[in-house]
């Protein structure tokens, strides 16, 4: 969350790509609904410059829910 946000208010370091492993910021009614920018209809929003984000997640991982973020966040895809 903390890397996300930061990627928000100071895009210029020109970060393109974007890992994160078992990320939960999709997670519904907590963190998802706590972000800054806030999601707007459902959707979150990527991080200006960032042009591929990889979630990284183990099956067995309860934290990182939904597991698939490109549900919410455009241009996610999931490993």
């Amino acid at each position: 969350m903390v890397a996300y946000e930061a990627l928000h208010d100071h895009p210029e370091p020109g970060v393109s790509t974007f890992i994160t492993w078992g990320s939960p910021l999709g997670l519904p009614g907590a963190v998802f609904d706590a972000l800054d920018p806030a999601p707007v209809r459902g959707r979150g929003q990527c991080p200006p410059g960032v042009t591929h984000w990889t979630n990284l997640a183990d099956a067995g991982d309860l934290v990182p829910l939904p597991r698939q973020l490109g549900d919410r966040f455009p241009d996610t895809t999931h490993q």
